[in-house]
C-alpha cells in the first residue's frame, strides 16, 4: 500500500506524495514518433476574457489537428470574434455562468458528444479571483511559486500543451499505452473528499463510480472520449447547476465534478497519469 495523504476534518484537499500505482502513475513520455494521428477535441471556457489570446496562442502552436469547442458566459460577442478570426472552424457557445468550467464541458459533451474522439483537452480561462486566503491554500497545496490565479493556470497548462514537442509526445504515449485514460500536471494531482460528501457520494452513484477523489486540482488534462460515454449516459448537462453558486469555492456540484474525473477513468480499467513541469527554459512559453 503506497503512502497516503492526511485527511483533514475540514475536508480540506491536500496533495498526494504517492498513490496506489494502479490509480496514478508518473509518466515519462516517450519520444514523439510517427503514429497515427487521433482525432481530438479541445473544449476551452472562457469566462474572464483577459486569457483569451493567450489561451488562443497556446492553442495555435499545437501543431496538430483538433476540432475546438469555445464555451463563453460573455455576452458581447467579442470572444465569438477573437476564436474565429483565429479557428474560422471553431464551434463557440455563449451559456449562462453556472457550473464554472464543469458545466458548460458537460453541455458541449452532450450536444456534440465529445466522447466520439480519440482523446479530449479540456482547458478554460482559471483566474480565481478569490479572497487572498483562498490563494494561500493553493500555495500550500501545489508550492509557494504559484504567485496568482493566472499563474496557476499557465502552470496547469504548460506541462500539457505548452510546446508542440510535449504535445506530441503526449499523443504517443497514448498511443503506445491503452490502459492511460487521463493526463495532466503531476503538480496539481490531489486527494480528498469533497466539503459537501453527500453531493459527492449521490454524483458517484449516479455514476456507478466509487469515490477514490484522485484528481487535477484546477480541473485541466486531456482523456480519452471513450471515458466521458458514462457522462453522457447519465444525461448530466449544464442545466444540473445552480447559478446562485457560480462564485463559491467548494461544496458545489461542479466541485463534486472536478473530483469525479479520475474516479471515471479507474473505474473504466485505466490510470491516471501525471506528467512533469516543462524545462525551464519553456515553462509559460506557448512558441
Amino acid at each position: 500500500m503506497a503512502k497516503r495523504v492526511q485527511k483533514h476534518v475540514d475536508g480540506a484537499v491536500r496533495p498526494i506524495e504517492t498513490i496506489q500505482e494502479d490509480c496514478y502513475r508518473s509518466v515519462s513520455l516517450p519520444l514523439a514518433l510517427k503514429s497515427e494521428p487521433p482525432t481530438i477535441a479541445v473544449h476551452l471556457h472562457i469566462h474572464f476574457v483577459e486569457p483569451l489570446e493567450e489561451l488562443l496562442d497556446t492553442l495555435g502552436g499545437l501543431d496538430v489537428s483538433f476540432d475546438l469547442f469555445v464555451t463563453t458566459t460573455d455576452p458581447s460577442g467579442c470572444v465569438r470574434q477573437s476564436v474565429h478570426a483565429r479557428f474560422p472552424q471553431a464551434t463557440v457557445l455563449q451559456l449562462p455562468n453556472k457550473g464554472k468550467d464543469i458545466g458548460p464541458f458537460l453541455q458541449v459533451l452532450e450536444q456534440e458528444r465529445l466522447d466520439r474522439y480519440d482523446l479530449v483537452l479540456k482547458l478554460h480561462g482559471k483566474r480565481s479571483r478569490n479572497d487572498p486566503e483562498y490563494m494561500d491554500v493553493v500555495r500550500t497545496l501545489f508550492g509557494n511559486d504559484i504567485t496568482d490565479g493566472d499563474d496557476w493556470r499557465r502552470k496547469l497548462i504548460a506541462p500539457i500543451a505548452g510546446t508542440p514537442v510535449r504535445v506530441a509526445r503526449i499523443l504517443q504515449a497514448f498511443a503506445e499505452d491503452p490502459e492511460l485514460g487521463m493526463l495532466g500536471a503531476e503538480k496539481f494531482i490531489c486527494s480528498a473528499p469533497d466539503a459537501n460528501s453527500d453531493t459527492y457520494t449521490k454524483l458517484c452513484d449516479r455514476l456507478g463510480v466509487a469515490p477514490e477523489c484522485r484528481f487535477f486540482g484546477g480541473t485541466m488534462f486531456w482523456i480519452r472520449g471513450k471515458l466521458l460515454q458514462r457522462l453522457h449516459e447519465a444525461k448530466i448537462t449544464q442545466s444540473d447547476f445552480d447559478a446562485d453558486q457560480a462564485r463559491a469555492v467548494e461544496g458545489t456540484l461542479e466541485h463534486a465534478f472536478e473530483r469525479v474525473f479520475g474516479d471515471l477513468v479507474i473505474r473504466q480499467g485505466c490510470y491516471i497519469g501525471g506528467v512533469p513541469d516543462l524545462p525551464e527554459e519553456h515553462s509559460g512559453s506557448n512558441k
